[in-house]
Parts: C-alpha cells; sequence; structure tokens
C-alpha cells in the first residue's frame, strides 16, 4: 500500500497490515490511517477550489455574453429595419411598375378607386405581400385615383407605406421613382400633414394644381375614416 509522510512528503510502500509506519527519510513515525486521509482531503479541497474557479469563469462569460447581447441587440434591430424599409421599397417599385401597365392598357389613367385590388384581379400584380409594408405590416395607402400618364404627375406622390420605425416613410411617386423621407414627429399622425409636407415644394400652375388638390383630398378622406 502506498502511504504519502506527513512531515517529508516522501511516498512510501508500506503493508497493510501496520497501523504506524517510520519514514527512513525523516525518521518520523506516523499512523498510516491519518497518512491515507491526507493526500484524500487535499484531493477533496483541491477540487472545490477547482470548482470556484469554475463557477467564477462561468459568471464572468455569463456576465460578457450579457453585455455583448445588450451592445449588439440595438445595431441587429437597426439593420432588420434597414432591410425592411428596401424591402418597402422594392414593393413600392413593383407597385410603380404595375400601375405604368395598367395605364398603358387604359388610355393613360389610373384607376378611380380600389387601385391595388384592381391591380390584384386584373394581374398587374398578384402577389398580396406587395402590398404590404413589410415593417409596419399594414397596406400601402394610395393617393393616385384618377391620375393620368403626364408630366404633371411626376413628383406627385401616388403611394405611401404606413411609416417605419423612427418616423420613416417610404413614397411612391408618379414617375415610378421611390423615395424615403424622415418626417416630423408632430405631424406623423395626420395624412394631411404628411402630404403637405411631400408636396410643399411643387410649384402651382393649371397642370399640376389639380393633382396637389386631388392628393390633398384624399388625405383628409383618410384622416377622417
Amino acid at each position: 500500500m502506498k502511504v504519502v509522510c506527513p512531515q517529508c512528503k516522501t511516498l512510501l510502500n508500506v503493508p497493510e497490515q501496520f497501523p504506524q509506519v517510520r519514514c527512513p527519510k525523516c525518521q518520523s513515525v506516523f499512523a498510516v490511517a491519518a497518512a491515507n486521509q491526507a493526500p484524500a482531503a487535499a484531493v477533496k479541497e483541491g477540487g472545490a477550489k477547482i470548482g470556484l474557479i469554475i463557477g467564477i469563469i462561468a459568471g464572468v462569460l455569463v456576465l460578457l455574453i450579457a453585455v455583448g447581447s445588450a451592445l449588439l441587440l440595438p445595431a441587429i434591430s437597426q439593420a432588420r429595419e434597414r432591410a425592411r424599409r428596401i424591402n418597402c421599397a422594392a414593393n413600392l417599385k413593383m407597385i410603380g411598375v404595375a400601375l405604368r401597365q395598367y395605364s398603358l392598357d387604359c388610355n393613360d389613367r389610373y384607376p378611380d378607386k380600389n387601385v391595388f385590388q384592381i391591380l390584384k384581379t386584373n394581374d398587374y400584380l398578384s402577389d398580396d405581400g406587395a402590398f404590404i409594408c413589410p415593417s409596419s405590416q399594414k397596406p400601402y395607402v394610395a393617393l393616385c385615383q384618377g391620375f393620368r400618364e403626364d408630366s404633371a404627375i411626376a413628383d406627385m406622390p401616388a403611394v405611401i407605406c404606413n411609416g417605419h420605425k423612427g418616423q420613416f416613410i417610404n413614397v411612391l411617386y408618379g414617375a415610378g421613382y421611390v423615395s424615403g423621407h424622415l418626417i416630423d414627429p408632430k405631424i406623423s399622425g395626420s395624412y394631411e400633414s404628411i402630404i403637405k409636407f411631400l408636396i410643399k415644394g411643387l410649384k402651382d400652375d393649371k397642370n399640376v394644381t389639380p393633382y396637389k388638390e386631388m392628393v390633398l383630398r384624399r388625405a383628409r378622406e383618410l384622416d377622417e375614416r
């Protein structure tokens, strides 16, 4: 049986039946049973220390992961919102193409009512998801009822989305291009205020003014609902 001398830590081979033994190196006499318990206690104490160290390391890792997640989540959220804005703009461009195709088939006129339903029913754009803003999950708002295909509608808002986070909206204009705008929170709750903001730079003349009045009238109707 192997035991360790408590004094000089020498490893000794002794018969199992010996209750005591003298260490040949330091000449100390010690009980074999006590010598056997010492290494076990040391191992137990060492295991406890290792467990404590592992627990501390695990706690630090959990803390670091929590802090990292807190720092990364806003960036991830912003990246997702940017992706939704891009998808929203793509939807509006598809609607613009469908409106242009419809006008070519209908004497340069846009639908007088139920714009999206007419585009879907007549297979100009059959994807239901194309008419839903991916951020707000609300249908787009058509302002182009009664438009005619001419230069006067080029910079006139034809379809707008219901808003993204950060008071951002995408707008499809009569010429078929899409532009994003940051909207003042003070006006974001009113379609009429938003349309006035979007058309404030347009000149007033006999061609443009009727369309300005048309989209403003449509906005007032939406606000009254």
